[in-house]
């Protein structure tokens, strides 16, 4: 999962590089938002993945 995620971020920043203009604004905004909530999954992941066990 967290090479997916990789990818989808590289795929994301590649997009925003290649916006340019005030008519993009926006989507450069939607775009930088995705790629903030897509490292928030990894890191969510990375926490629940070190998270101990109960071994009852």
């Amino acid at each position: 999962m967290g090479q997916i995620l990789t990818a989808l971020v590289i795929n994301l920043d590649i997009l925003k590089t290649q916006l340019s203009g005030d008519d993009l604004a926006e989507l450069r905004s939607r775009l930088e938002d995705s790629i903030s909530l897509v490292g928030s999954i990894a890191d969510a992941k990375c926490h629940v993945g070190a998270a101990p066990t109960d071994a009852r």
